[in-house]
C-alpha cells in the first residue's frame, strides 16, 4: 500500500546516526520502521515514546532514531515524493523520497 516506503527507511539507516522523520501521511509509520529495520522488541520498548501512553491504541511519537510526530530537528526526512519539502533529495523509492536538510 505504500510502495517504496520500506526501501526509503532502509536507505535512511545508512545515513549517519541522527534522527529520521517519517511522514505522518502513513498510518502508524512506526510499524513500517520496526519491520524494515528489524528492530529487536527490547530496543523498541526501551526507547519508544507514546503520544498517549495510557490510551487503548497507543500512538508512537518516536523510537530509536525514528520520529513520527514533528520533523523539527531531523536532518533526514522520508516524505511523499510529491512533497520533498525543499530539501536535498538523496533518493527516490516508489512514492517516497529521502530528503536531507531542515524542514
Amino acid at each position: 500500500y505504500f510502495p517504496g516506503l520500506g526501501e526509503a527507511i532502509q536507505a535512511a539507516e545508512k545515513y549517519g546516526d541522527g534522527p529520521v522523520y517519517i511522514t505522518d501521511r502513513v498510518n502508524q509509520p512506526y510499524i513500517f520502521a520496526l519491520f524494515y529495520t528489524r528492530t529487536p522488541p527490547e530496543d523498541f520498548t526501551a526507547s519508544v515514546v507514546y503520544r498517549n501512553p495510557r490510551g487503548a491504541f497507543r500512538q508512537a511519537e518516536r523510537f530509536g532514531r525514528f520520529v513520527f510526530d514533528d520533523p523539527a530537528g531531523c536532518p533526514l526526512r522520508i516524505l511523499p515524493a510529491w512533497d520533498s519539502g525543499g530539501g536535498e533529495v538523496l533518493g527516490r523509492w516508489g512514492n517516497y523520497v529521502l530528503v536531507k536538510g531542515d524542514p
